[in-house]
């Protein structure tokens, strides 16, 4: 349901009534936890869309945030920080996280600047991010994989991560995709052992795309720009 800027979403009494159909590929087998998120998607999708824009969360954050509730957690710290970093070791980049409330570093900006370049964002951070990932539209794909900040990762954590990245960079053959990204606040100190663990993986085959990084450390792409040799042979 489109909503003009500024706004507010109309809320029916009685909203139409509305059939949807979906099939997910789980037969009659039980929703495993993989699936969760897509069907929750999917339910805030069809509630967005059938009944009203309130429940919409680009609206909420815009609108209905107080007090910073859905902002960054330390805001002037984050103004300081360029958005995106250049390439590290040709497959990442750093890139602080977004703010659904910002006029410049916010999804629907993000994707008219770098929707050519980057394909796919991967978001580490355990909270809900302060932004709404369905407002990159159709041309960046958003992936969520929660991590605890300041925790290192276990190594089901770097197995997942390394798994997701292949995968990502095996659908970007077929998209044709240059770039691929993904996010954290606290990324430092997840990212360094994923990447070392990373380098001795796939990524010895040579780089389909690279992959960027969402983070609001100020000196995150000097440090990691110290690992590029992690990435090769």
């Amino acid at each position: 349901m489109e909503v003009p800027q500024n706004k507010t979403p109309p809320q029916p009494k009685h909203p139409a009534k509305v059939v949807k159909t979906i099939l997910l590929p789980a037969g009659h087998a039980v929703l495993y936890s993989k699936y969760v998120r897509t069907l929750a998607g999917l339910i805030s999708d069809f509630m967005n869309d059938q009944i009203t824009g309130r429940f919409s969360l680009g609206w909420q954050l815009q609108y209905l945030s107080r007090e910073g509730k859905w902002d960054v957690k330390n805001l002037v710290k984050w103004q300081k920080v360029e958005p995106v970093s250049e390439p590290i070791g040709g497959i990442f980049r750093a890139m602080k996280t977004l703010r659904e409330v910002d006029d410049e570093h916010t999804p629907r900006v993000f994707t008219e600047k770098w929707g050519t370049v980057i394909k796919d964002i991967v978001d580490i951070s355990h909270d809900n991010p302060v932004y709404d990932p369905r407002n990159f539209g159709s041309g960046i794909k958003y992936h969520k994989l929660p991590t605890v900040s300041k925790v290192p990762p276990t190594d089901t954590d770097v197995a997942n991560f390394i798994k997701l990245i292949d995968e990502i960079r095996e659908d970007q053959k077929v998209r044709a995709a240059t770039e691929s990204g993904w996010s954290d606040e606290y990324v430092l100190n997840v990212a360094d052992m994923m990447f070392k663990q990373r380098s001795k993986s796939s990524l010895r085959e040579g780089p389909v795309a690279s992959i960027t990084v969402i983070s609001w450390i100020a000196s995150l792409s000097a440090i990691l720009g110290k690992k590029n040799d992690s990435f090769v042979g």
